[in-house]
Order: structure tokens, then sequence, then C-alpha cells
């Protein structure tokens, strides 16, 4: 009676054991599973984001001034400001371009350059 006693304890710390490690390699596939999503979003993030900067100087103007729309869960925001380094002769401007999902608060991308003006 002693020994399957003992056996039963056993039994039971061993399907704890199990239990744990099936418990861990769950949580390691969903992290993993988490991150290649987020990975995919944010490039495709970036995609939308480098189409709206190309489209700065032609379907957004390449004036002072701020753009907004969609593409697709997407929500993107171009804004254009003068870029005045110390009093230069060329006239700058400062692009950037922000990319968030959907309602989110923080942006996924942002891209930032300098463009000429259109103006003369």
């Amino acid at each position: 009676m002693k020994q399957s006693g003992s056996a039963l304890v056993e039994a039971l710390v061993a399907a704890a054991i199990v239990m744990m490690s099936l418990t861990t390699l769950y949580q390691a596939v969903a992290d993993g599973t988490k991150r290649v999503r987020m990975g995919e979003q944010r490039s495709m993030a970036l995609l939308v984001a480098q189409s709206a900067l190309a489209s700065v100087g032609g379907v957004i103007p390449a004036s002072p001034g701020r753009s907004s729309g969609t593409e697709g869960p997407f929500v993107w925001t171009v804004e254009v400001k003068p870029f005045e380094p110390g009093g230069g002769s060329q006239r700058l401007l400062s692009v950037s371009v922000d990319v968030k999902a959907g309602d989110g608060p923080v942006p996924l991308v942002t891209l930032q350059t300098l463009r000429q003006s259109d103006a003369p």
C-alpha cells in the first residue's frame, strides 16, 4: 500500500511538470505569433508612409500645411512645415508622415525628410 501511494504522488508530480511545460510552450508560441503579426502590421504601415511621402508635390501640395487620409486599416497624416536651419537661401520644407493603426494613439511609423518648395 505504501508503494502504490508513492506511485500516485509521482504520477501527480509528473503530470504537474508536464502541464507547466505545456503552458510555457503555449505562451512562447502565442508571443511569437503576436510579434509576427506586429511586424507585418509595421511593414504595411511603412509602405503606406512611403506612398504618402511620395505624394508630396503631386497629390499633396508641397506647401506648409497638414493633410490626412486613410489607407485600409491605417490613418496617415502628412505635415509640411518651413525648414530654416540658419538663414539659408534655399527654401526647404520639412515633411513628416505619421501612420497609425486606426484610432491608435501612437504612430506605428514616422518618416521625415526635407523637400524643396515648389513656390518661388
